[in-house]
This record gives C-alpha cells, structure tokens and sequence, in this order.
C-alpha cells in the first residue's frame, strides 16, 4: 500500500517538494551571500581599523543603516564564513546533495500530481 502511495503522487507532495525545492532554494540563497560577503570586503581586519588612514575610510564606507562599520564587517565576515570557507562549502554540498540525486528529484517533483497543491499552499502563504 505504502508503494501504491509512492507510485501515485499520495500525500507525498510535501516530501517532494522539500526534495526538490529547499536544496535548490538553498543554493540560490547562499549564492546571493557569497555575492554579498565577496572576498574583496572581507579582507579588513582589526588592525586596519587601528590605523588612522585606514580606519576612518572602513568608517565612512562599510556603514549601514542601522549597522555601523565593525558592525557590518562582522556580518559580512558571517556570510562569508557560512559560504566561502571550507566549512561552508562542505555544507552547502551536503544540503544540496542530502535529499539524493537533484535531477532524480526534479524528475520526481514534475511528475508528482500534487504539484498544484504545493503551489496553492506556497501562494496562501506569501498573501498571509
């Protein structure tokens, strides 16, 4: 019976959705991180701000609303810990690659008749 679920969609439309969907959401949104936390901002460090030419540019141009300098620099340096480190590479890998075969999966999403209903319950969700 579990089976006969498998082969015709059942109620497995939240399980493919997340097969296929968070791993490739996932690698869009750290995508977007690394762009944002590229290499170039991160290579300040604290000495830079001790010196006085140095420090009152990282002031004036690594500011945010909201955030001051040291601030931004310390999340940028997050992004980029989260996206371009070992660490973060090897987990990106993981999340995409945890939930099988991403073609395999794609293939599956498409084919799975609760396709609509997926995007239904996405589309209630953005209105709330």
């Amino acid at each position: 019976m579990a089976q006969h679920a498998l082969d015709h969609g059942g109620d497995l439309g939240g399980r493919a959705a997340l097969n296929f969907l968070f791993p490739y959401i996932n690698t869009k949104a750290v995508d977007v991180l690394r762009l944002a936390a590229g290499s170039g901002v991160l290579a300040p460090t604290q000495a830079d701000y001790e010196r006085p030419e140095v420090g009152s540019m990282m002031d004036r141009y690594l500011i945010a609303e909201g955030v001051d300098s040291r601030g931004r620099l310390e999340l940028l340096k997050l992004a980029w810990d989260m996206t371009g480190t070992e660490f973060g590479s090897r987990q990106g890998l993981y999340e995409r690659l945890y939930s099988g075969d991403p073609e395999r999966n794609a293939i599956n999403w498409f084919k799975n008749p609760s396709t609509g209903e997926c995007a239904s319950l996405i589309d209630k969700f953005f209105q709330m």
